[in-house]
Order: structure tokens, then sequence, then C-alpha cells
């Protein structure tokens, strides 16, 4: 390693985005690293719901990355510098709170069908949404479907 390459375990994250947090509250955490190299650090998270990390860089050069989880458990949340692990990652961190009533019905919405797995161009694809266990009289119900 040269001198001016950063061993990872010397790379430290803090905030309550690493330790525990509550649903529908942003969670947020710092990457601190002495050559303030942001775009080395990747990060993902893994859990109950996958909440969008936002990333941005504080006025120190520090990398900031913000969620915020919809369900309540234990999330994984990795953080590596130049592909491997931080200090301390993957960090397990414990949101509290009460579920979405809104996420604990889509829960119960079954779509099958080949259309969710394969979709060809100028041809009928068919997939089924069955939401008779979501009990979603008077709830409505929309359906989008993107392109790559």
């Amino acid at each position: 390693m040269s001198k001016k390459e950063i061993d990872p375990k010397r790379v430290t994250a803090s905030g309550n985005g690493v330790d525990q947090g509550i649903t529908g509250q942003m969670c947020m955490f710092q990457v601190i690293n002495m050559a303030n190299e942001v775009d080395n650090i990747s990060t993902s998270i893994n859990g109950p719901s996958q909440p969008t990390m936002m990333k941005g860089i504080d006025e120190n050069g520090n990398a900031i990355v913000k969620y915020t989880p919809n369900l309540p458990g234990e999330y994984t949340v990795t953080v590596q510098y130049k592909g491997k692990h931080i200090k301390g990652s993957p960090f397990k961190v414990q949101i509290l709170g009460e579920s979405d009533p809104k996420l604990e019905m889509i829960k119960k919405i079954e779509v099958t069908g080949r259309g969710i797995l394969i979709g060809k161009s100028y041809m009928q694809n068919d997939f089924w949404i069955d939401g008779r266990a979501a009990n979603l009289a008077g709830a409505g119900l929309s359906v989008n479907i993107k392109n790559p």
C-alpha cells in the first residue's frame, strides 16, 4: 500500500444511520476518511424495506448518507471504501417504530405471470394482480409499468 493509499479499516462511519433509527424518520451517517475521497465510497442497505440512500458531501469533504426506513426491524448497512469494508461494516441497524399500514397492505398483494419475469416488445405480456388478501375495497390500486 503506497503512502497516499488509505487503509479501509481507518475509514469510519458515525451517526444514527449506522446504529438505530425510527420508522418514517430520516437516518443519517457520515463517512470520514483522511483523503476526502467520497467517489471511492459505496453504500448499500438491506432490511425489511429497501429505502433509497441519498449521498452528499459535507463542508469538510466527508460523505453524508441519508435514508428513511418505512418498516421496523434489523437492517444491514454496508459501507465500503475502494471495494473493501470500512471499520465496523457491515453495520447492524435496529429500526424501531410502527409499520406503515399502506406498506403492510402492499405486502399482501400477489403479482404472478410470465409478464413479470420477461417482457417482449410488440407482444402481449400477461401478469395478474391479486389484491384479495389486502382487502383493497375503497383503497384504490394503481399499476405503473416502466421501461428500462
